[in-house]
C-alpha cells in the first residue's frame, strides 16, 4: 500500500488522529476480546497495527505484537509502544512463528476490496490463533450500512505545525463492490503552506459475505 498518509505524510497521523481519542473504543474492544475468548488472553496479534494508538492502550491488557505493511507508520508505532513486537508485512498473508491467544484486526479491515483478500486476513488471522483463541475484527462499513458523497473536516496542530483536514467519501463502483475517499491535508509548518491529496480505495461487502468467509 503505497499512501502519502501512511508513507510521506505519516509524521501527521498522530497530529490529526490523536492518541486519546483511541483510549475508549480499546478499552470497549479489550472487553469484549475478554469476554468471548475460550480461554486466558494474554498474548494479542494486531493486524494492521498502524502507528500503534489501539497498541498503546491494548498493551494495558495483552503482550502486543503487531504487523503492518508500512515501514513509515511502524515506526511511529515502535516509538509509542517500545515493549511492543513489530514486524513489516502484508497481512493477508504474513506467517508468524508464534501463536496468539487472540488476533485483533480493527482499523484497516476496509482496505480489503476484494473477497480473496478479505478472507486471505482471516486465514491469516486462523493460522496464528491458540486453540480457544478468539478473532475480533471490526469492518467500519458494509454495503448496507454506505452513505456515500459524505464530507468530514477538522483542524489540528502540533509543535510548530497547524493543519486542517477534509475527508469525502464518494459513491461505490459500478460494480458495488468497492468506494473511495478522497483526503485533503493542509499543513502549515515553518510559515510555509502545503497542500497535499490522497485518494484511498475501500472495500464494500455484504454482511452475510463477511459471514460466509468467516
Amino acid at each position: 500500500m503505497n499512501k502519502l498518509l501512511y508513507g510521506r505524510l505519516a509524521w501527521v497521523f498522530p497530529l490529526f488522529s490523536p492518541l486519546k481519542t483511541y483510549r475508549k473504543e480499546t478499552a470497549l474492544f479489550s472487553k469484549l476480546i475478554k469476554a468471548h475468548a475460550r480461554r486466558p488472553v494474554k498474548s494479542l496479534l494486531h493486524l494492521g497495527c498502524g502507528a500503534g494508538q489501539n497498541d498503546f492502550f491494548f498493551k494495558k491488557s495483552f503482550q502486543v505484537s503487531g504487523v503492518d505493511i508500512s515501514r513509515s507508520m511502524l515506526r511511529l508505532a515502535r516509538t509509542l509502544n517500545p515493549e511492543a513486537v513489530y514486524r513489516q508485512g502484508d497481512y493477508r498473508s504474513v506467517r508468524l512463528k508464534r501463536m496468539f491467544d487472540a488476533v485483533a484486526c480493527v482499523d484497516s479491515l476496509d482496505y480489503m476490496t476484494t473477497e480473496r483478500d478479505l478472507g486471505s486476513v482471516f486465514r491469516t488471522a486462523y493460522r496464528h490463533l491458540e486453540p480457544g483463541g478468539i478473532f475480533f475484527s471490526l469492518l467500519e462499513t458494509t454495503r448496507e450500512s454506505y452513505r456515500p458523497n459524505r464530507i468530514f473536516s477538522w483542524t489540528f496542530q502540533g509543535p510548530g505545525v497547524v493543519g486542517a483536514f477534509a475527508e469525502a467519501a464518494f459513491a461505490a463502483s459500478r460494480s458495488g463492490t468497492t468506494y473511495e475517499k478522497a483526503m485533503v491535508f493542509l499543513i502549515r509548518k515553518s510559515g510555509k503552506i502545503n497542500v497535499h491529496s490522497d485518494v484511498h480505495r475501500f472495500g464494500l461487502f455484504r454482511r452475510n459475505d463477511v459471514l460466509r468467509l468467516l
